[in-house]
């Protein structure tokens, strides 16, 4: 499952203050100045605002820290300054604090003699009120990616008056505030209409709750040669799936996949339906589920397309292990491509016994997810020594409960143990939440950015794997089926928001949206991809 680095992803790298603080000491060592990137930075942040506003009816107030943030705010200040344009530039902070390259700009700024204004204690608050009233637009530049701890003091008075001001803010590749490393908020943050990113985007740029404080997203790429992103070990991307192959003229349904899911029980009806249906209405083939009848009654009821084959129940109305056999002939006689295993399982001890044996017994792929995953929990082992691959779909609750992790631990650096768990365990992990991860055995992780807080629904994760056994059917390979499921599943979700709204929408409708997703994927596919990406400005 090595999957391949293409130009395209190298683009969208998305890395963490340290490794934008390495690619700028790459820089230097490849001649090119610090200076130079901070000025690339700032005429970025100008393109940005005169594409957004028209600057010569603009009040602009740019707030300044005494970092290299700051020193790309004070950049463009002398930008707008010299260009005619009206703004008044707050430092907060002692400015005998900046370095090259950012005292460089410092100096210029008060050699112009412009607006300046000094803020170092709460004194100085009620001057910064009034310069809030009479601004249009705030540019923050205040306290840059690379903050670890809490905000307190001016700098929380500061974020609080500007989000209370109701004015629009851009900031400077993250807003003061957000962790660039984590997406966390520490204490207070920015809420910015826009943020431009330099360089490269950072993880906090891409992860909530940080990404809700963004705003829409520009990119910069400074002035970075492609060979240096190519030569810095960066392991975390966007999402970018692939085209899927055409459908044949010539074709039957045994040619896009061949699913079996093995799931339902008494009182569970639902999430075996949604995930084998999903597959068929995202593009799948031929659709099976194996199950008890009493789940088998009622789920023919609403999708007669899928093949039934009834399995034994045991005392507990669920799936009974004596029917292994039964369901290794199934996967066998019929050339079953790949198998989704869990949903509405129940938690009977008998069936979780036996979906550790059929994870030991097939080489087929299995998407595993809901009871499916309970059963390893204990036994996680049997993923890694599987002879065929798993793909595991876990949410936040259950990724800390099959591994064994306090839900803190994991929020704290939730692409860093997803890589871990996802070697360890030499699977392939959908981290469902929002924004959904995806890790891979090598250690890549891909950041998803289809998909809304509308999704949050019973039964959205089902449809998910039937989305990605789809894909697979359909003639990508895991890897890239894994990924082209997971931005589709948050696509279909996506126009279902826009056309039914966030509140009420249910894993059902979401099924009924995925024809039209998958049509605007094929139809459409670099500029709905586009649709989710930042906009590169130079």
């Amino acid at each position: 499952m090595r999957m391949i680095r293409s130009e395209e992803v190298l683009q969208f790298l998305v890395g963490t203050p340290n490794d934008s603080r390495e690619l700028d000491r790459m820089a230097t060592e490849m001649g090119i100045d610090p200076l130079i990137l901070m000025e690339n930075a700032s005429l970025a942040v100008f393109r940005v605002l005169r594409q957004l506003y028209d600057l010569n009816k603009t009040n602009i107030l740019v707030l300044a820290g005494v970092g290299n943030n700051g020193g790309d705010a004070l950049g463009l200040a002398r930008k707008l300054h010299v260009e005619g344009y009206n703004v008044k530039v707050v430092i907060i902070g002692d400015p005998d604090n900046y370095r090259y390259p950012a005292k460089v700009n410092y100096n210029i700024v008060k050699a112009l003699n412009m607006d300046l204004t000094f803020i170092r204690s709460s004194q100085d608050i009620p001057s910064f009120s009034e310069l809030v009233e009479w601004s249009d637009v705030i540019v923050d530049g205040m306290l840059g990616v690379g903050l670890n701890r809490d905000v307190r003091g001016v700098h929380s008075e500061i974020i609080s008056i500007v989000n209370m001001s109701g004015k629009d803010v851009i900031s400077i590749d993250i807003p003061s505030g957000v962790g660039g490393a984590d997406g966390k908020i520490y204490g207070a943050a920015i809420r910015a209409k826009a943020t431009v990113v330099m360089g490269i985007l950072k993880i906090g740029n891409l992860i909530y709750p940080g990404a809700e404080y963004n705003g829409k997203l520009y990119i910069s790429r400074l002035s970075y040669p492609s060979s240096l992103l190519k030569s810095i070990n960066i392991r975390q991307y966007v999402n970018l799936p692939i085209f899927f192959p055409r459908r044949r003229e010539e074709s039957h349904k045994g040619d896009y996949g061949k699913l079996l899911t093995i799931g339902g029980a008494i009182n569970y009806y639902g999430a075996p339906l949604f995930s084998t249906y999903a597959f068929l209405k995202s593009g799948g083939g031929y659709a099976r589920l194996a199950s008890i009848e009493d789940v088998i009654k009622v789920v023919a009821q609403r999708a007669p397309e899928i093949v039934f084959h009834p399995l034994k129940p045991n005392e507990d109305g669920a799936i009974s292990s004596e029917n292994l056999e039964t369901i290794l002939d199934i996967i066998s006689r019929h050339r079953i491509d790949i198998l989704i295993v869990g949903p509405g399982l129940s938690r009977s001890g008998d069936t979780l016994e036996l979906v550790r044996n059929l994870l030991i017994e097939t080489d087929k792929p299995v998407i595993l997810d809901g009871d499916g995953l309970y059963a390893v929990k204990d036994a996680i082992d049997i993923v890694g020594r599987r002879k065929g691959n798993t793909i595991m779909t876990p949410h936040k609750m259950e990724f800390s409960r099959i591994f064994g992790f306090d839900i803190d631990y994991v929020e704290d650096d939730r692409v860093g143990v997803l890589r871990e768990m996802a070697s360890k365990t030499n699977s392939i992990i959908v981290f469902k939440g929002a924004h959904t991860l995806i890790g891979y055995p090598n250690g890549d992780v891909f950041i998803n950015l289809s998909g809304n807080p509308g999704m949050a629904t019973a039964g959205s994760g089902d449809v998910l794997n039937g989305v990605i056994a789809a894909s697979y059917g359909m003639g990508l390979r895991l890897g890239d089926a894994v990924k082209a499921g997971v931005f589709l599943h948050g696509l279909a979700g996506d126009i279902a928001a826009r056309e039914l709204g966030m509140d009420g929408f249910t894993a059902w409708d979401l099924i009924m949206y995925l024809p039209k997703a998958v049509k605007m994927f094929r139809e459409n596919h670099r500029e709905v991809i586009n649709s989710y990406l930042p906009e590169v400005v130079l």
